[in-house]
């Protein structure tokens, strides 16, 4: 049996540019996301953390990175509930030429041995922040319907 992955592909009606913006610069993530985008370090091995002044919630380091085509992550829950003993895993984002001029970003987050917490946890939220996430990039709301 396949180790569980989650991945999640959507069409952006915005340039691969606006995309990339929407991921990595933390002002724009903080219109989308549970909790803002506290640093990132735009290179392998460079630190992404995610969480509040006081507290860093989501932690990681760079595995990859190809400005505006790809990022990818390790990815880990800091003291959030149950996920204590869940193993760190990966978040990867690809951006490829879309319809009408616009992005196909693809999501991926792997490295799960199990269906643990951080799985329910991260299956149940990315789709919200994929939505918020073209939302931004399209320069709308994100609490916004299309």
């Amino acid at each position: 049996m396949a180790d569980p992955v989650f991945e999640k592909r959507i069409q952006v009606k915005a340039p691969a540019e606006a995309v990339w913006k929407a991921i990595v610069e933390p002002a724009q993530v903080e219109k989308y996301h549970f909790v803002p985008l506290r640093k990132i370090d735009l290179k392998a091995g460079g630190a992404i953390e995610y969480g509040t002044p006081e507290k860093i919630m989501i932690s990681g380091k760079i595995v990859a990175i190809e400005p505006h085509r790809k990022l990818s992550h390790t990815f880990r829950f800091l003291g959030h509930e149950n996920t204590d003993g869940d193993s760190e895993t990966t978040v990867t984002y690809t951006l490829a030429p879309g319809t009408d001029g616009g992005t196909e970003l693809t999501l991926i987050h792997s490295g799960f041995s199990e269906k643990n917490q951080t799985y329910e946890n991260v299956t149940g939220g990315w789709p919200f922040l994929l939505d918020g996430l073209a939302a931004v990039a399209e320069g709308r709301d994100p609490g916004q319907k299309q």
